[in-house]
C-alpha cells in the first residue's frame, strides 16, 4: 500500500493502530504535531519498520481569521478570572486543581470552567464558592476566552501534544500558565509568551504575578500573539511542511512504479 499519511493528535498508539501497522506496515509518511509527539511515538513505531525518514512534524493548521485579538484589561484590585477549558476526560483535569488554584495569591480572583461534568466533578471534589464551573458546549469557546485574563491548564494524566486550547489563548490575547512538560515547552518561552512551572507552587505564583502585574500580563499576550501569527500559525510555514511532505510521496509513488 503505498501513498497513504497517518495524522496522530495522540502520543500513544491506539489498539486498532497497531494491528494495522502490523499487518500493512507503517504509512509512506507519519505526520507529527511536535517533537514531544515524536519522541513519545517513534520508539513505538519501531517494530513496524518505521523509518525516521518518513517522519514530518508539521503543526496543526489553525485559522487566525476565527480570533480577535482583544485582550481583557485587568486594574488593580478588581476581580481576576482564571480558567481552563478542556473535554470532560478525566485525564485531562487535575485532582490538585482546588488547591493549585487556591494558592493563587491574589484575594478578588474567580475561577471559571469549561468543560467539565459528573465524571470530572468526581475526580477534582466540590468547587469552591469562587469558581463557576460550565459543562462542554455551555458558551461558544471564543466568548469563554473573553472572560478570561489568565488560562491555567492542570492535567491529570493526559500529556499535551500540541494544546489546541493553547493556540486558542494566544489568539484571544489570554496569557497561559502551563505545566513544563510536553507540547507545552515548545509552545510557550518561558518568560516572554507565557509561563511553565515546574510545580503547583509556581503554577499558583506566576498566575498571581499577571494578576498583579498588568503591563507584565499584556506584553505577555502580545508577545504570544506575533509568534502565533508569524511562526506557529503562519499559513506558508504550515503549507511549507505539507508539501515536503507531498514531495516525499512523490518519491514514493516513483519508486513504487
Amino acid at each position: 500500500m503505498n501513498g497513504y499519511v497517518w495524522v496522530n493528535c495522540m502520543t500513544f498508539l491506539f489498539d486498532h493502530e497497531k494491528r494495522f501497522f502490523a499487518e500493512h506496515g507503517p504509512a509512506d509518511a507519519m505526520v507529527f504535531q511536535s517533537q514531544f509527539q515524536r519522541s513519545q511515538l517513534e520508539p513505538q513505531l519501531v517494530p513496524y519498520n518505521y523509518a525516521p525518514a518518513t517522519g514530518h512534524l508539521i503543526h496543526g493548521a489553525f485559522d487566525l481569521d476565527e480570533w480577535e485579538f482583544h485582550p481583557r484589561p485587568h486594574a488593580k484590585g478588581e476581580v481576576f478570572v482564571v480558567g481552563r477549558v478542556a473535554r470532560p476526560d478525566q485525564d485531562k483535569w487535575s485532582s490538585n486543581t482546588w488547591p493549585i488554584y487556591g494558592r493563587i495569591q491574589y484575594a478578588n480572583k474567580r475561577a471559571l470552567m469549561l468543560g467539565m461534568d459528573e465524571r470530572t466533578h468526581q475526580k477534582l471534589g466540590p468547587p469552591p464558592a469562587w469558581a463557576d464551573c460550565l459543562k462542554p458546549t455551555a458558551m461558544p469557546v471564543r466568548d469563554y476566552f473573553r472572560q478570561l485574563h489568565c488560562l491555567l491548564p492542570v492535567n491529570g494524566g493526559a500529556r499535551e501534544n500540541w494544546p489546541r486550547a493553547g493556540l486558542e489563548a494566544m489568539a484571544a490575547g489570554v496569557p497561559v500558565v502551563a505545566q513544563n512538560l510536553w507540547g507545552w515547552r515548545e509552545m510557550i518561552s518561558h518568560g516572554e509568551t507565557g509561563f511553565l512551572g515546574d510545580c503547583d507552587e509556581e503554577l499558583a505564583h506566576y498566575t498571581a504575578m499577571l494578576a498583579y502585574d498588568e503591563d507584565l500580563r499584556i506584553a505577555i499576550a502580545q508577545r504570544a500573539h506575533r509568534r502565533l501569527v508569524e511562526e506557529m500559525a503562519h499559513p506558508e510555514t504550515i503549507w511549507a511542511g505539507w508539501r515536503r511532505l507531498f514531495d516525499s510521496l512523490g518519491m514514493v509513488r516513483s519508486k513504487a512504479a
